[in-house]
């Protein structure tokens, strides 16, 4: 009866699928630590599995026992953080382009969309004049021989 007892307590520490495993959750975890950057935590893994194998060489033992209580105490420590949650933010610690103005005098966001409309048109209407300059000067010079090389039209000078 011992013996068979005993040979049931062996067998699973002696198991390589549990200690391929183990390794898989011991690389999830360190990967995770550095992912969160929890020094802390990957500092007291890294003592408690020290601590372990200085008790027992069996790795199997070592990975769990040092997987498990790290567990414990990460759950214990509360270490989960809502990610909807945002710290309080000061307009000092704003980068500037996200601070708000000084001014208590609004702009109009019609006025707004009407100038960045008017610029847009002004631009589109720039664009159509060069395009236009560039047609007729090619025309021209497939008009005078359309057999002679081309010429490189004039470029046009920018408006002021």
């Amino acid at each position: 009866m011992k013996t068979v007892m005993k040979s049931m307590s062996m067998d699973w520490t002696q198991s390589k699928p549990l200690l391929y495993f183990l390794f898989f959750l011991y690389i999830v975890t360190v990967s995770t630590f550095f992912y969160n950057q929890d020094t802390p935590s990957l500092i007291v893994f890294y003592l408690l599995f020290l601590l372990f194998f200085l008790l027992s060489k069996n790795m199997i033992v070592v990975l769990g026992s040092s997987l498990m209580l790290m567990l414990v105490l990460v759950l214990l420590r509360g270490s989960r953080r809502e990610g909807l949650e945002q710290p309080e933010t000061k307009q000092e610690d704003l980068p500037v382009s996200k601070k708000i103005p000084e001014d208590d005098t609004p702009e109009d966001p019609f006025e707004t969309t009407f100038k960045t409309l008017e610029t847009n048109l002004s631009d589109i209407s720039r664009i159509e004049e060069e395009t236009r300059n560039k047609l007729n000067s090619l025309k021209e010079l497939y008009s005078k021989d359309p057999k002679a090389p081309a010429k490189a039209p004039t470029k046009p000078t920018p408006p002021p």
